[in-house]
C-alpha cells in the first residue's frame, strides 16, 4: 500500500515537473542535438525492422520469387519519389506481393513450394 502512494506520489511530481525540467535542458544545445539525434536513430531503426521483417514475411510466403516482387515493389516507391511513406512502404509492398501471388496462383502461374 505504501509502495503504491509513493509511486502515485513520484509519478504526480515527475508529470507536474516534466516542463520546467525540459526548459532548463533546453538550454543546453549538445542535450537538444543529441535528443534529435536518439529521435532520428528510433525512427530509422523503427524503419529497418519493418523492412527486414517485411522482407522475411516475403520470403516466407513464395521464398526467393516473393522476396523478388516485395523488393521490386518496395524499390519502384523509392524511384516514384516516395508516394508511400517510408515506414509503411516495406509492409505494402508485402501485402501487394501476397495479393499478387494469389493472383497468380489462381491463373496457375504459381505454386508454391
Amino acid at each position: 500500500m505504501v509502495a503504491a502512494v509513493l509511486g502515485a506520489v513520484v509519478i504526480s511530481a515527475e508529470v507536474l515537473l516534466l516542463r520546467s525540467i525540459g526548459k532548463w535542458l533546453g538550454r543546453y544545445p549538445s542535450v537538444r542535438n543529441a535528443s534529435d539525434n536518439i529521435r532520428n536513430a528510433m525512427n530509422m531503426l523503427m524503419e529497418v525492422a519493418l523492412l527486414v521483417g517485411s522482407i522475411f514475411a516475403a520470403i516466407k510466403m513464395a521464398g526467393y520469387t516473393g522476396f523478388s516482387i516485395a523488393v521490386a515493389i518496395y524499390f519502384l516507391n523509392e524511384s516514384l519519389g516516395r508516394p508511400v511513406q517510408k515506414m509503411a512502404a516495406p509492409v505494402v509492398a508485402v501485402m501487394i506481393t501476397g495479393i499478387l501471388l494469389n493472383v497468380l496462383y489462381w491463373f496457375g502461374l504459381f505454386v508454391p513450394a
